[in-house]
């Protein structure tokens, strides 16, 4: 529970910690045992922080867009530069079904873009 109890209080997602208990004595008692469990469990995060190895949580949306064969390397390039992923291409016979990832912001700034193919 203290170990659970940190990684609450840090409100992380998707995170969990394992502590090594190497002795089985009783030689810090409960109250030593969950200042050491906490202490352990804080140093690991800060450590993450301190190598940026936590990633910020953003919702993202998944959508689709047809793309024509002619403009799939340009759009391709254009949805790299506005940080979209590309989860999927469907290789169709007139065009090609990209399924897109990005967040809303990312999304309305590629979608400004692609305004001007009429996509």
């Amino acid at each position: 529970m203290p170990t659970l109890n940190v990684l609450r209080g840090e409100d992380l997602i998707d995170a969990g910690a394992i502590i090594v208990r190497y002795f089985g004595g009783t030689l810090l008692g409960v109250g030593g045992l969950v200042r050491a469990y906490t202490k352990a469990t804080q140093n690991a995060i800060e450590n993450a922080k301190k190598a940026n190895a936590l990633v910020l949580f953003e919702v993202k949306t998944h959508w689709e867009i047809k793309v024509p064969y002619p403009l799939l390397g340009k759009i391709e390039h254009l949805i790299k530069s506005c940080e979209v992923f590309i989860s999927k291409k469907d290789f169709l016979n007139d065009c090609v079904l990209l399924s897109l990832e990005s967040t809303e912001v990312n999304k309305e700034t590629l979608c400004k873009f692609l305004k001007e193919f009429n996509l």
